[in-house]
């Protein structure tokens, strides 16, 4: 490779036009990246598509870097990160160039550092072009990389805040879309026993701060797997989804919500006639099936005969949360139900029970 005084000024000129360069130029670049043994071409490339304003010349600087040596690349992932963020709070377009990086690296170790870098970028507590550009970016990497990131934790403790923001839903989709990928990444199986306490917690700080008005779509479309594996799946996470497809349910838009009651409700019935629910998980999945019949009832139809017996199931007991919060889904469903009579004949069956006719009267008050 040519020495770094040959390649600068010629990198420089090319970063002041203002338009793309030809592919011959951009594939020339890239192997002056790729033959670079000292790291001398690189430096240049990376330090010309910093300056500001970000330029098409300049992004296509960063993205023939990535071709450079993955051990070369190590030492200028700050740097890159900071370009990347810079013109991607301009351009969409800018990220790429970090997926760029991210497909040339050999280790996970590599992949860690790099997205270190972006992570460094993002205030965890507010959603501004800086970080959304750098939740994109995040986003680009993990779908590049060779093999699943494993700072997992760290990954949804930036995105999933960002993806619950209220404030701007096209930013809260940005990281929502990054989250996405994160999860195709990692498999849902394989993610749930850490997203799921972190999303609770997540969505319970949102609630505290004042319920934080409408969530994205895409913050729902992407949270669904998650929340469904983990309702269908072991108890441990059960409560923590259960809580959290609720306070969803509640923020989201009905078409979105439609789309997905009808995946989510089939496994809070089957959780709830699980004899090893204890009352507090109990009254969490009655919470959520309520919100679903509430707002979604419509679709929920052919489920009725199943949620009518679970219900009636859940009302047997002496007065307590779960009863109560039975009788609120009972009376969700009176007003879902095509046939009404349905519900008041099987409620009113002898031996009339307490929870029966609780369940009853908050269902005569609904319709």
């Amino acid at each position: 490779a040519p020495a770094a005084f040959l390649v600068e000024p010629l990198v420089s000129e090319l970063c002041e036009a203002s338009v793309e360069p030809a592919p011959e130029l951009a594939l020339a670049l890239r192997e002056l990246a790729r033959a670079d043994g000292s790291g001398s071409v690189l430096r240049v490339l990376v330090a010309e598509a910093a300056p500001d304003p970000p330029t098409p010349a300049r992004l296509a600087c960063l993205a023939a870097a990535a071709a450079a040596p993955p051990v070369r690349l190590r030492n200028h992932f700050e740097e890159a990160a900071a370009a990347v963020v810079c013109a991607g709070a301009a351009s969409e377009g800018a990220a790429a160039a970090a997926g760029d990086w991210a497909r040339g690296l050999e280790t996970g170790e590599e992949l860690s550092e790099l997205l270190a870098a972006f992570l460094a970028k993002m205030d965890r507590g507010r959603v501004d072009p800086a970080s959304e550009a750098a939740a994109r970016a995040v986003g680009e990497i993990v779908a590049a990389a060779r093999a699943p990131p494993t700072d997992r934790d760290e990954l949804l403790g930036a995105l999933l805040p960002g993806s619950l923001w209220a404030g701007d839903h096209d930013s809260a989709a940005t990281f929502a879309r990054s989250l996405q990928a994160l999860i195709q990444a990692c498999g849902v199986a394989e993610l749930t026993e850490a997203a799921a306490p972190r999303l609770c917690e997540a969505l319970a700080q949102r609630e505290a701060a004042g319920g934080g008005g409408a969530v994205a779509t895409a913050t729902f479309d992407a949270l669904m797997p998650i929340l469904q594996h983990g309702i269908a799946g072991t108890a441990a996470h059960r409560r923590d989804c259960a809580e959290s497809l609720a306070l969803l349910s509640q923020h989201v838009d009905i078409p979105a919500l439609e789309r997905h009651a009808l995946k989510c409700a089939g496994p809070l019935v089957r959780a709830l006639t699980d004899k090893a629910a204890d009352t507090e998980l109990q009254a969490a999945l009655l919470a959520a099936l309520s919100v679903l019949l509430e707002r979604a009832g419509s679709v929920l139809r052919p489920l009725v005969p199943a949620l009518l017996t679970a219900l009636v199931k859940a009302l047997d007991g002496p007065p307590s949360e779960v009863r109560s919060a039975a009788a609120r889904a009972v009376a969700a469903l009176a007003l879902a139900a095509p046939k009404v009579d349905v519900i008041v004949k099987t409620l009113g069956k002898a031996p009339v029970k307490a929870g029966n006719v609780e369940a009853l009267t908050a269902a005569m008050r609904a319709l």
